[in-house]
């Protein structure tokens, strides 16, 4: 499961997130907690962990990081902060680079089909 934002946290108008369940199930979700949305970090267990197993060379495991996020009781919100802030390299929330833009594409096709 992951959380999509549909909007950009810079913009005034904030469209719906998505929850995607898999690549065939993607469902609408609001947020509107301003407060729980700045915090997450200070509950992210990758705060206590080496940020190189985050950022594998090309060709090196994703499954140390991967392994940590799966753990992690703020994954949901650092996918989410990913996604909306595009970035390009790195895990967040137990996604490599390239599952995060199969979800984007994932979330925009259901966007589109709504």
């Amino acid at each position: 499961m992951a959380l999509l934002d549909g909007g950009s946290r810079h913009s005034s108008t904030r469209r719906p997130a998505y929850i995607v369940m898999d690549t065939n199930t993607v469902i609408p979700l609001t947020i509107n907690d301003p407060a729980a949305e700045a915090n997450w970090r200070l509950s992210a267990v990758c705060a206590q962990t080496d940020p190189e197993l985050f950022f594998p060379d090309k060709g090196g495991s994703a499954k140390p990081a991967k392994r940590i996020c799966a753990q992690c009781p703020v994954r949901v919100q650092c996918l989410d902060w990913a996604q909306a802030t595009q970035q390009s390299d790195g895990i967040y929330g137990g996604f490599s680079t390239l599952e995060r833009r199969k979800l984007r594409h994932a979330a925009a096709a259901a966007a589109a089909a709504a």
